[in-house]
């Protein structure tokens, strides 16, 4: 057979080639330009509604002194709350600074949380290590009994509260508080600065390692990786993952951390407008080989969710506590550069190997346990004992009533869905080992 072919015929094979190709490309330029028309001149449909707006206001509006600035601001939070996105903000250039101070493990302030205890007294509940407070003395569990020389009634609570979140970082504000420790009254004046934010807290409860991690700022993971390996270091047989309460942040701080616990390999997916990218641990990970339960409630969303759906399903580690809040969509922080203001709106959606997410739902604990509305009010001043929860948690690892990973790979364990029952003091069946 003659395998040679003329050289007008593989010009011609050429030619429709290239035609194609170029048919091929018009045809997705095409229909990108009528999509890019089609948002022009939806814009310019906006564009001339808001100008109807203004002409009507400003020709007609009996005060004439609106002030512009105040006037953009309010249509930025038109425009995000008119997305409906239940997650999006828009945030002044305070608010902003604040937020990205957070994000990157930091924060401007006095450094304590308070709270009213069990006798209604107004107990500190937090002391960061790098803070104003912690410097001029003050200790966990210290009862505040005065502000500014003035003593505290029955109101002291939301003045004391009031009284810390009122500050920025322009401000030079301070404030005298007088506390009793014990038999003693300590007076002491705090001035307020920029300090570094611990969120994680660590210790050991007999020989069980116990990890709490407050929120997912730069910082986090780091602090994370000193706590578990000074608990591992210390003998722990096994580790508590505190995660109530804590709301998310970082996406990336969440990320190291479990690529720090995991074994190599694909453990989620982040899901954008125009593709899905794979969440991967390192080939240099840690990956957990002790016994573990991670501790969940109602406040329990985002990041967060991510970490404790993720561990229970690849190193077999059960939840305890209560169904989840069910945010599975990350959000973005967009600087607005006229007046460093921002906005953040959802930008992508997490969820598991097996392409289920827990937005709405939730995650479902193995353990369905909860605390008393009393109980919560007062979550960290709550003892050991007193927290039923954490007693949950602690007794199933010192009781041997863990399953260790097994050895053959198994399928995702189902964490998502509706169920809500049990009560405090109730271990139904479990479900996700």
């Amino acid at each position: 057979m003659n395998r040679k072919i003329s050289i007008g015929v593989a010009l011609a094979v050429m030619i429709i080639v290239v035609a194609l190709t170029v048919s091929a490309t018009m045809l997705i330029a095409m229909r990108q330009f009528n999509s890019q028309v089609t948002a022009l001149g939806e814009r310019q449909k906006m564009y001339n509604y808001l100008s109807e707006v203004d002409n009507a206001v400003q020709q007609n509006y009996f005060y004439k002194n609106i002030d512009s600035t105040v006037l953009r601001r309010g249509i930025a939070r038109g425009y995000i709350a008119g997305t409906e996105d239940p997650y999006a903000q828009y945030l002044s250039p305070a608010d902003y600074a604040v937020e990205a101070e957070l994000l990157e493990g930091r924060a401007y302030g006095y450094g304590i949380s308070v709270q009213e205890d069990a006798d209604k007294q107004i107990r500190i509940v937090e002391v960061q290590p790098d803070s104003p407070a912690y410097s001029a003395g003050l200790l966990k569990n210290d009862i505040v009994i005065a502000l500014d020389t003035i003593p505290l009634e029955a109101d002291g609570l939301s003045k004391v509260v009031k009284k810390l979140s009122e500050v920025n970082a322009t401000d030079t504000a301070s404030m005298i508080l007088k506390i009793k420790r014990e038999e003693t009254e300590i007076a002491v004046e705090l001035s307020a600065a920029t300090y570094n934010i611990t969120s994680v807290e660590s210790r050991m409860i007999d020989d069980i390692g116990y990890i709490r991690i407050k929120s997912f700022n730069a910082a986090t993971d780091a602090q994370f990786k000193i706590a578990y390996t000074a608990l591992t270091d210390a003998g722990a047989t096994g580790i508590i993952l505190d995660l109530r309460n804590n709301r998310g942040g970082l996406l990336a701080s969440a990320q190291n951390m479990l690529s720090y616990l995991l074994s190599r390999g694909l453990y989620a997916y982040y899901s954008y407008n125009t593709g899905r990218i794979e969440m991967k641990s390192d080939e240099m990970s840690y990956s957990m080989s002790l016994p573990a339960v991670s501790l969940v409630n109602e406040n329990t969303a985002g990041e967060a969710e991510l970490v404790a759906a993720v561990l229970s399903q690849s190193v077999y580690t059960p939840m305890i506590g209560r169904h989840t809040a069910g945010r599975s969509f990350t959000q973005k922080y967009f600087p607005l550069t006229s007046d460093k203001s921002a906005v953040k709106i959802s930008v992508a959606q997490m969820s598991l190997i097996d392409g289920s997410n827990w937005e709405d739902n939730g995650l479902r604990p193995a353990v369905d346990i909860s605390l008393t509305e009393e109980k919560m009010a007062r979550f960290d001043t709550l003892t050991d004992e007193e927290d039923t929860q954490l007693q949950t948690a602690l007794n199933r690892l010192a009781g041997g009533s863990y399953n260790p990973k097994p050895t053959e790979p198994t399928e995702p364990t189902d964490v998502t869905g509706t169920t809500e029952t049990g009560e405090e003091g109730t271990e139904p069946t479990d479900a996700a080992d």
